[in-house]
Formats: structure tokens, C-alpha cells, sequence
């Protein structure tokens, strides 16, 4: 059954406002916290082209009362005039203490009366209001809220915001992830009765577009477990494009070898590729070879081939790019060490994890961590999560040694000295420093006791993001796949990519750049607004295999298709003579019966008579 977006079942508990827009496409935008309100114009100046009319945006406790009794609504009042001449309906979240109001739950009256003075104001203007952001994590401290606390603040804003006005909407707090103990827990406690939306951020960072239907999934047959007839939004979600450099690079690896007395240029290194491990994530996502370019002598072998290595010619072995290791094939690690040879891994931990086949024959990480691999190579490890040591800190080289820096913000695990035995050294190449504590994060394992080899290993993980032109392409996949699934309005986080620090992710979720020229993901957007605009009917999207098909219906009439793969190249023969086609940015493509599908989406439209002759 094909319905317009916004006439969805749920349609009659979401009454249709006034003056405010039933586009499913927003962005979220810091555009009100300290002196960002002056970013408002030029924010929107841009979007409105573009067709984005939803903007979600802090007006949070602390903007409204800087200081306990001064109230101070100046800047809000900017960005509310400015999103109205934009024609731009604004989403506020409602949100955070204050020092003279924490916890919120014990400070109710407080709180109730931030919400009153706030809505009060803005409400003939915005008439949803998001009540916190990400109440089921610790974004900041403090800032967590269990279930049965979030319900007390929900509700009392909820009988404020219902008082001023009826049919003020009132969106539940968009949560980290769509945590489906939590959002039960606050059913449980009668929660339902205090919103009208549910909100949700499914980001997925480290996975396809069409893999949030996993998340989002389970959302539904909660509410129907629970008898909740409401509309869903996701407010967050996004893929950033940040890069960060390799650790070991020629330069770290030069210093670490000097400790076995061998060079990059006559050492044989034996590599062991595993694309089902590598690519687990998706091929995207895969990680980086960083031996490529720096050993001429490099072979790549196989499990089996580990027996019978020959250390002398390969005294070094990269026996995964991934923590995951096959258990199986360990001992022939181990023994590999005994003779000599010295192991080589970066990006996480070195035998962190078993691997095993499954039932397709793929290999698949276990994720258990297998201590007793670690052990047996004399190695230990400290992690934040399970010892008494910090999550972060600065990387510096080890003193003495010039070694290029590294730029991000510090790992959650270190190398440890515990599992030595008498003769073995652990050598830092880079320590992280938090206060008083300082540990390695890069090293060289030296043996000289069974063992007789060595290990060098980096602890890192950082992950970068895409590159600019797959967050082009995964932006209308999403939007496509959210909108078939039910999703009523969806918000990418965010709009202008700051770019400062080239290794951070906050910096570069962005769909303008620093400058509001337009990346990929702008474009993209852009083209779906006008191949998909307000008022056509819900996608209905099927996936046979890798391939992706979507259809609906226009306001003018036009029926559009959308093809796309998740992963390599498909022909799809057309089902039709095409009237137009255009690629995911809007390029138009020539006609033909026959197309060639890729991550790119490819819009194609049916033939027949325009119902408005053009599109608004």
C-alpha cells in the first residue's frame, strides 16, 4: 500500500500545524550555542536553495539562564527571526542542566519553568519540541539519565509544553543509537503517554546505509509489543570523512627494526591477506596496508605456508591486518618466534580475537579475547574499559627518538611488560601520558628467553571515516531506506563540516565545507529533494542480493525509480523506456534499455503526462 509520507498510520496523532513544513528532509546545525547565532544566515542562506526546510538545533537551559534568575532569550531571538525570513522551521531541543539545577529530576520546578519561559516565546513559531539529547549515555558528566529519571523530566515538560498550547508536539530525547532495553524501560514506566514522536540517532559509522534497518527494525515490533501508535524520526545520523595517517609509518618502522638490526630495504616480510576479515565491515571500511611501498622483499603466504616459514629469508611476518587471528594456526606463530622471526601488527591489538569459519565458509571474528594467544607471546595489555588506567591522553614519541607525530585524540589500550619473562624487554616507540600515568602505545617486544623473536606492536585504533564521494553516495541510500522503512523525518548530522582538525570526526560529518561550498553529500541531497520532493509517496524499496531498487510517486505525477548496489557493479535492464536519467548528483545520463547500477544511486524516471509540468 503506498502512502504519502506523512499520511502514515500513525497520522492521526500527529495533526497536521500550521505554517510549519511536512518535509521529511532536515540537518542539524549548531547555529544558537555561544556565538554561533551569528552562523544562522549563511547557514540557511544556503539550504533553502537546496530544499532542506527542517533545521535541529539546541536551545538549551543554559543559553535561556546564563546565570541563576538573568534570563537572556537575545541570540535565540536572532536565530528565530532569521529562520523565519528563511522559511525554515527549526527543531529545539530542550536540554542539560544547569549548576543550580542538578540533576534535573530533583530540580523539577526549575526545569519546568525554563520550559514554560522558552516555549512560551518561540511556541507559535516551532511547534516540535525535542525534550534532551541522548539521555541514555554519559556525553557529558553527569549527563546520563536512567529511564525512570528521563520519564520524570519528559513529563514535566510535556504538562508544561501541552499547557501553552494543545497541539505543541512533544519528540521524545534523541537517543544514542536506538537502545531498545532503554526506550522499553521508559514504556515500562508509562512513558509513552509524554510524547508524540519517538526519535532516534541509528548512526552507522562502520557499516552500509541499508544495514540501519537492523536497528530500526526491532524499534517497530517494540511499539506493536506495546500497542505505541507514533511516528519515528531520526535526528542524527551521518558518516564523516576524516582521515587519520598510518602509525607504522617508514619512519616508525625504520626506528622499530633497528632493535632486530634489519632495514626496511633488506628485510623479507611474509604477509598473510584475509578479505573475509579485512572486509568485514565492508571493503570501505577495510584497513590499510602499511607495508605496501615500504619492502621491496614482501611475499604473502598462507596459514598452511606459517609451518614451514623460512625465518632467514622472512625474519618479519604481518600475520593479520585485523586483531582477529585463527586459533588453529597459532602454535605455527609461536614457533615462527621461537626460531627467531618477529611479527609486525598495527591498528589494534595482535591476536586480540579467534577466527573461525561459519556455515557460508567465511571467516568470521570471535569476539572473545583470547588472553592465552597474548600470553603465550609474552604480551600484555591494559585497557580502560577493564583496568584501572585512562581512556585517552597525549601520544608522544618515547624520549629520545624523532619520530613524526601522531594526531588524534589517544587510544583506550596500551602495551604492558607484565607477561615478560627474564631476558625479554618491551621498548617504547610511543607513550601516552595522562597525569601521572604513562604507558606505551607503540613498542618492541625483545625476547631473549623461549621465545627469541620478537613483536612489534601498535595499540592505535583509529578508524577513518569515508571519503567525501561515498558520503555523497550513502546520503540519499539512507534517506531512501529510512523513508521505506517508515521513518517519518530524518536529520543529517550535521551541516557545515568545520575541517579544522583533519583526524577528527566531529569536524568532518558535514555536507558544505568550512567555506559552505558544497561537498558531495550536498549535491546529493540537494538531487533527491528534487527527485523526491515533499508530498511524494513512500519509497517502496526491495533488495535482491547486492542490488537495490526503489519506487515512488511524485507530487506531478512521475513515477521514479532508484537502482543502486551495495557492493561492485550490476546491469539492471530497465523495465521501461525511460523518460530521464540522472546519477546521484544530478548529472544527467543518456537513455538506454540497460544501465549499470553502483554504489551511486541512479534515478530513472517512468514515461507519462506530467500532472504539474514542473518540479517545485
Amino acid at each position: 500500500m503506498k502512502l504519502c509520507f506523512f499520511l502514515l498510520s500513525c497520522a492521526a496523532l500527529l495533526p497536521l500545524l500550521a505554517d510549519t513544513s511536512r518535509s521529511p528532509y532536515g540537518v542539524c546545525a549548531h547555529i544558537c550555542k555561544g556565538e554561533q547565532w551569528n552562523l544562522a544566515e549563511p547557514k540557511f542562506r544556503v539550504m533553502k536553495p537546496a530544499g532542506i526546510r527542517w533545521v535541529r538545533n539546541g536551545f538549551t537551559w543554559e543559553q535561556a539562564e546564563p546565570k541563576q534568575g538573568v534570563w537572556d532569550y537575545s541570540k535565540l531571538d536572532i536565530v528565530a527571526e532569521t529562520a523565519k525570513r528563511y522559511q525554515i522551521d527549526i527543531l529545539p531541543i530542550l536540554a542539560y542542566d544547569v549548576p543550580w539545577g542538578h540533576p534535573v529530576s530533583k530540580h523539577l520546578e526549575l526545569w519546568k519553568e525554563y520550559v514554560r519561559r522558552t516555549v512560551s516565546r518561540y511556541g507559535k513559531q516551532f511547534r516540535f519540541w525535542e525534550i534532551w539529547n541522548e539521555q541514555n549515555i554519559h556525553e557529558r558528566p553527569g549527563s546520563k539519565i536512567e529511564p525512570e529519571q528521563y520519564v520524570q523530566i519528559l513529563r514535566a515538560a510535556q504538562e508544561e509544553i501541552k499547557k501553552i498550547d494543545p497541539d505543541l508536539q512533544v519528540v521524545f530525547g534523541g537517543t544514542a543509537g536506538v537502545p531498545i532495553p532503554y526506550i522499553e524501560a521508559c514504556l515500562k514506566v508509562g512513558g509513552a503517554e509524554y510524547f508524540d514522536v519517538m526519535n532516534i540517532h541509528p548512526y552507522m559509522e562502520r557499516g552500509l546505509p541499508e544495514k540501519m534497518t537492523e536497528l530500526i527494525d526491532p524499534l517497530f515490533a517494540l511499539f506493536r509489543k506495546y500497542n505505541v501508535k507514533k511516528p519515528v524520526w531520526v535526528t542524527e545520523f551521518s558518516w564523516p570523512t576524516h582521515r587519520f595517517p598510518p602509525v607504522m609509518t617508514p619512519e616508525v618502522l625504520r626506528e622499530a627494526l633497528k632493535h632486530f638490526h634489519l632495514t626496511p630495504e633488506t628485510a623479507g616480510i611474509a604477509m598473510i591477506r584475509n578479505p573475509d576479515l579485512e572486509n568485514e565491515r565492508g571493503k570501505l571500511f577495510a584497513p590499510n596496508d602499511y607495508t605496501l611501498g615500504v619492502f621491496p622483499k614482501r611475499k604473502e603466504i598462507s596459514y598452511a605456508d606459517l609451518k614451514n616459514l623460512d625465518v632467514r629469508r622472512y625474519p618479519l611476518l604481518v600475520p593479520s591486518l585485523t586483531q582477529a587471528f585463527p586459533r588453529e594456526y597459532f602454535a605455527d606463530v609461536v614457533d615462527y618466534v621461537k626460531r627467531g622471526g618477529v611479527i609486525l601488527h598495527s591498528c589494534g591489538l595482535p591476536f586480540y580475537c579467534d577466527a573461525k569459519k561459519n556455515a557460508e565458509g567465511l571467516w568470521r571474528q570471535v569476539p572473545d579475547p583470547q588472553e592465552s594467544m597474548m600470553k603465550a607471546l609474552h604480551i600484555q595489555w591494559l585497557a580502560g574499559w577493564k583496568d584501572n588506567v585512562p581512556k585517552s591522553g597525549s601520544i608522544q614519541a618515547a624520549p629520545g627518538l624523532k619520530l613524526p607525530a601522531i594526531r588524534f585524540r589517544g587510544s583506550e589500550r596500551y602495551l604492558s611488560d607484565g607477561n615478560l619473562k627474564k631476558g625479554d624487554r618491551l621498548i617504547p616507540l610511543y607513550l601516552q601520558k595522562n597525569k601521572e600515568f604513562c604507558a606505551p602505545v607503540v613498542g618492541v617486544y625483545r625476547f631473549d628467553s623461549d621465545l627469541k623473536g620478537g613483536v612489534i606492536a601498535d595499540v592505535n585504533f583509529p578508524i577513518s571515516g569515508v571519503s567525501q564521494e561515498v558520503q555523497g553516495q550513502y546520503l540519499p541510500r539512507a534517506y531512501l531506506t529510512l523513508l521505506s522503512r517508515g521513518i517519518e523525518r530524518i536529520f543529517w548530522y550535521k551541516f557545515r563540516a568545520e575541517e579544522y582538525d583533519p583526524t577528527c570526526n566531529g569536524h568532518h560529518f558535514g555536507i558544505v565545507h568550512r567555506d559552505y561550498s558544497p561537498r558531495d553529500a550536498f549535491t546529493a541531497y540537494r538531487f533527491l529533494i528534487r527527485m523526491c520532493p515533499e508530498g511524494s509517496t513512500r519509497p517502496e524499496m526491495t533488495r535482491e542480493g547486492r542490488l537495490c531498487h526503489a519506487r515512488w510517486k511524485r507530487p506531478d505525477g512521475i513515477v521514479v525509480h532508484a537502482w543502486w548496489t551495495t557492493e561492485g557493479e550490476q546491469s539492471v535492464r530497465l523495465p521501461f523506456a525511460a523518460r530521464e536519467i540522472y546519477d546521484y548528483l544530478g548529472r544527467k545520463q543518456s537513455l538506454r534499455k540497460t544501465v549499470t547500477a553502483s554504489g551511486g544511486i541512479l534515478y530513472a524516471t517512468e514515461p507519462g503526462n506530467r500532472e504539474k509540468e514542473n518540479l517545485k
